[in-house]
């Protein structure tokens, strides 16, 4: 019995570090994206509806993040990576927005939402590639 007890401990004791890992790691790719694709091409470039849609995606992704934080390892607004996403250029969300709690309807898999992204991105230069000809 007290085996068991340990494997459950350190089990969960690897999956909090791979959630923390996680979400580094998707904070590291949400601030290349923004300052890679997003800064350089400014608003006047971004159509406003493709600008509204990833803005929409990356506020999912932050709050999905925020939520896997609460839920996994119990913090709230610790993470200054996460703090740092939010304050990106294209999702701008303000100290007070951030200092919320995330609830049932930020339960998203940024993975998905970060897939969705990337397609956008390839249609966008599909489309632009197909006005040059």
């Amino acid at each position: 019995m007290d085996e068991d007890v340990r494997q459950i401990a350190r089990r969960s004791h690897i999956l909090r570090g791979r959630v923390e890992r996680d979400v580094h790691e998707v904070c590291r790719i949400l601030t290349e994206l923004d300052e890679e694709l997003c800064k350089p091409r400014n608003s006047k470039d971004l159509p406003e509806s493709l600008k509204a849609s990833l803005r929409k995606h990356l506020i999912d992704i932050y709050w999905s993040l925020k939520l896997h934080l609460f839920f996994h390892l119990g913090k709230s607004n610790a993470d200054p990576r996460l703090q740092n996403v939010g304050r990106l250029h294209m999702v701008a969300l303000t100290d007070e927005e951030m200092s919320k709690l995330p609830d049932q309807s930020h339960a998203t898999d940024p993975g998905s939402k970060l897939i969705e992204i990337v397609s956008m991105g390839t249609a966008d230069v599909k489309q632009d590639s197909l006005l040059s000809l």
